[in-house]
């Protein structure tokens, strides 16, 4: 992975030795800026987006597994939270999950 001082490089080279190619430049300046983000923990990488479908235990009181469409995921400095459609926010990997599969082994395992 490339250094946020290699990169700064990089794009100094591209402005002095190949004026002609600002799209390189335009996305090397873009990954410059992701790089910080990162690097000051304000990159949040999401587990699933709007509009995904995740599977869910549906309530607190049964065992039910339902599928469920994503329509706000976030992190709230401790978990990831996903709300779904008709369902409501819940905490990925406690309670949404990104497969069937992934959802039953949770419940079977007894951490749901």
């Amino acid at each position: 992975m490339r250094t946020i001082a290699e990169i700064k490089a990089d794009i100094e080279y591209l402005k002095q030795n190949d004026m002609d190619n600002t799209v390189t430049a335009d996305c090397m300046k873009e990954l410059l800026r992701y790089r910080e983000l990162e690097r000051d923990g304000r990159l949040v990488v999401l587990p699933c987006k709007v509009g995904d479908t995740v599977w869910v235990k549906s309530s607190f009181f049964n065992n039910n597994i339902e599928q469920a469409k994503v329509i706000n995921a976030r992190h709230d400095g401790f978990n990831y939270k996903v709300v779904c459609e008709g369902i409501g926010e819940r905490t990925y990997g406690k309670t949404v999950f990104l497969t069937k599969a992934e959802a039953e082994k949770a419940l079977k395992d007894g951490k749901v």
